[in-house]
């Protein structure tokens, strides 16, 4: 047991004992069963393990509107990647207890870091038996960023925001979840809203398996979103809105204004070391010192995924233009979305669209999977400049129950390859005019 901490004490004594043994590091067991209050943030290095046994609680308190991030590793402050970091067992009741609004004033803010579980410059990451049950509506149960090889194992997150939302980094599983949540369930978010995530850039090299998407009459977002974006260089006289980002001197600024949609005239570019700066009446807020000009996700497969929850779309590519985020800006680089499969998908409740998207996939894969009556819909945004890739659907031994509507529509160039599919008695399955029908083992029709 951690000296100080047991249950019923003061959630202030309780923290500051927790902070303790794991500014020590190495393994800390709490296996006295009972409900442990906590109020402050704990932050954690390296080399350290947190492994709770049956029956603790760790219940979140906070006390003259002091709250944050529950757990968070240290190098998310100092850009310094932690090693090695382990939080097993750990059953979370957040008690309505919310992050402080993500701004840069907030004590510890991180722009766009809004998790009870929150990891930024993590490498060697495991998150396994966690359960949240009381998820609030500003903040996600775990948000993960800047990261190399991360598992998360046997979760289950329930109530009314993201259960997983990452940000840019490589190498992750998600294992045995089950998701019963308002919003997103699990997000791939290279791009983002400017308040949801501190970094912006390539989610790659990842595996979703064997997750359940819980049945809800309530719901909003999809499954899994994975939401791309581009930005140009800072050029005078450039029309920018809440969330734009820009490149100008080795940094990436990111504009943040009043949810409005409403644009601004940039005259002088933002010029300055770290934190924020009102420029032309416009605030923005230095994001990145890493340069690149698109994000978004490659090398992403799903695996026996059980979708029991109504929904219009399960999983969405997405570029989002509106008052909250214009992922595109015009006439930057396209983010191509390359290489995503879909293996073993059951869809068990009235999905609309398996997948749709107004992103820009060059690649989808959907084999072993049960369908439905659901639909694949690819639309695109009307942005200048923006050209989307011919992409390539593939649909490998998959089963499509009859709808009247076109199974398979598309705003955009298209091949689709159909194989090895069963349909009921007679039907045809429509297509929209400009997909181009490579090769198809049963009838379609236009």
């Amino acid at each position: 047991m951690v000296k100080g901490f047991f249950a019923g004490n003061d959630a202030y004594l309780n923290s500051k004992a927790l902070q303790a043994a794991v500014d020590i590091g190495g393994e800390i067991r709490i296996d006295e069963p009972g409900i442990y209050d906590v109020a402050e943030q704990i932050n954690i290095g390296s080399d350290t393990s947190l492994v709770f046994g049956a029956g603790v609680y760790i219940r979140r308190q906070s006390y003259e509107g002091e709250m944050g991030l529950l757990f968070v590793n240290k190098g998310a402050y100092t850009k310094e990647y932690d090693r090695n970091i382990k939080i097993i067992g750990l059953n979370l009741i957040t008690n309505d207890v919310q992050c402080a609004p993500r701004t840069p004033e907030t004590k510890n803010a991180i722009l766009g870091f809004r998790a009870h579980l929150g990891f930024l410059f993590v490498e060697d990451l495991v998150i396994r038996d966690f359960i949240c049950r009381d998820l609030n509506t500003k903040d996600y149960a775990i948000q993960i960023c800047k990261f190399r090889n991360v598992l998360i194992e046997n979760v289950r997150i329930e109530g009314l925001k993201d259960g997983i939302h990452f940000g840019p980094g490589s190498g992750f599983t998600i294992r045995h979840g089950v998701f019963c949540t308002f919003d997103d369930p699990i997000a791939l978010n290279g791009s983002d809203f400017a308040p949801s995530n501190p970094y912006m850039g390539w989610i790659e090299n990842g595996l979703i398996e064997d997750c359940y998407d819980m049945h809800n009459e309530k719901t909003t977002g999809y499954f899994v979103r994975l939401l791309s974006g581009a930005w140009v260089d800072w050029y005078s006289g450039m029309k920018v809105q809440h969330s734009d980002a820009v490149v100008y001197n080795g940094k990436i600024y990111r504009v943040v204004m009043p949810v409005d949609g409403k644009q601004y005239v940039s005259v002088n570019p933002p010029d300055f070391e770290y934190g924020t700066k009102e420029i032309d009446g416009i605030r923005w807020y230095m994001t990145q010192e890493e340069i690149l000009y698109t994000a978004g996700c490659k090398n992403i497969t799903f695996r026996d995924i059980h979708l029991q929850k109504k929904r219009w779309t399960a999983f969405r590519f997405e570029m989002d233009q509106g008052k909250y985020l214009r992922s595109y800006y015009p006439n930057a680089q396209v983010p191509v979305v390359q290489n995503i499969v879909f293996d073993n998908i059951s869809v068990e409740n009235e999905v609309k669209c398996l997948v749709s998207a107004s992103g820009a996939p060059d690649s989808v894969k959907i084999i072993n999977s049960n369908l439905g009556t659901s639909r694949i819909l690819f639309s695109d945004v009307k942005e200048e400049g923006l050209v989307y890739p011919v992409c390539s659907l593939n649909l490998v031994n998959n089963t499509l129950k009859e709808t009247a509507e076109s199974f398979v529509s598309t705003d955009n160039k298209l091949d689709l390859n159909m194989s090895a599919t069963s349909v009921p008695r007679g039907y045809a399955p429509r297509v929209s005019p400009n997909v181009n029908v490579v090769f198809s083992d049963i009838e379609l029709k236009k």
